[in-house]
Parts: C-alpha cells; sequence; structure tokens
C-alpha cells in the first residue's frame, strides 16, 4: 500500500536516529577531488540525516572563503549504488555527474531527511567532495559530514 501524505507542510520531526558518525577531510585548495573515504558498520544500519560543516584553515592569498555550495558532495554504497546525481546542463552542454552541493544533503531543522539503507555484507558509505569551480579559487577546508543512523535490525540495547 502506498502511504498517503497530507497537503500542506510536513512536521518538523524525523525518525529517531540514535548514533552519529562524522568523517572529516583537509581539502587542499590546489586539488581538484579530496578522494573517496568511508564510513564502515558491522551491519546492516539506516542512514536518516546528514549535518555538513566547514572550518577554512588555509592561508593563501587571494581565494575565497567556501560555503556549503561552494563544495559538491557524492555518496554511495559499498562503492555500487550512487545516492547521489546532478543532472545535465543543458546550457552549458555539460554532462550530468554523480555529485551535488553539499548544502543540498544537509539536515536543516527537520527539514532534509533520508532514508539510505545500507545492507551488504560490510556496509559502507562512501563520500567524495569536490570543489565546485575547481582548484585554487577557495581556500583549503576541513570538510567535516556527519551521518545520523541507527541499525536497521538492532538489538534492544543497541539503539537505546
Amino acid at each position: 500500500m502506498k502511504p498517503e501524505f497530507a497537503p500542506g507542510y510536513p512536521a518538523l520531526q524525523g525518525p529517531a536516529a540514535p548514533h552519529t558518525r562524522e568523517v572529516r577531510v583537509d581539502f587542499d585548495s590546489d586539488d581538484e577531488e579530496a578522494g573517496r573515504v568511508a564510513m564502515e558498520w558491522s551491519k546492516a544500519v539506516i542512514v536518516v540525516g546528514f549535518y555538513a560543516s566547514l572550518y577554512v584553515y588555509g592561508e593563501e592569498e587571494g581565494l575565497a572563503t567556501p560555503t556549503l555550495d561552494d563544495i559538491l558532495v557524492s555518496l554511495d554504497k559499498n562503492d555500487e549504488k550512487r545516492f547521489t546525481t546532478r543532472e545535465r546542463d543543458p546550457d552549458a552542454g555539460a554532462e550530468g555527474h554523480q555529485f551535488v552541493t553539499l548544502g543540498a544533503i544537509t539536515e536543516q531543522q527537520g527539514r532534509r531527511l533520508h532514508n539510505i539503507e545500507i545492507d551488504t555484507p560490510r556496509p559502507q558509505l562512501g563520500i567524495n567532495f569536490r570543489w565546485e569551480q575547481g582548484a585554487e579559487v577557495f581556500l583549503s577546508t576541513r570538510v567535516k559530514l556527519a551521518a545520523f543512523w541507527a541499525y536497521r535490525d538492532p538489538d534492544p540495547s543497541e539503539n537505546t
């Protein structure tokens, strides 16, 4: 049976996610891409939300301070299934790719919830960051991405 949604605005609440896990990547201004990092678990999980933050540590002269919309992110399950896709830009003739702006996936007071189930034998959420405008535009930055998650099939003591 397909769920029905009431018209109007959803309540500002989401599913319980008693655990938080975070990756931190030092993203140098002269690198195009930060390289894939992964969050790993011992059994199946459901990721229900993300929170991203930036710490600018670079002092390169003439470069801009990045925001969440200046960094792109790609999410995957065990380097196979992709959870992010940007459509191709018909005006620029550019093809689509597997990156979206970091701000687009960030949890904002319950308005952006995810339901990413990672149920492989060794569950892994792959994360990769890329500069929106290429290298040497923005100051070197530590990118932090926290995932709010729960075990899919918890033991009673695991999700409390």
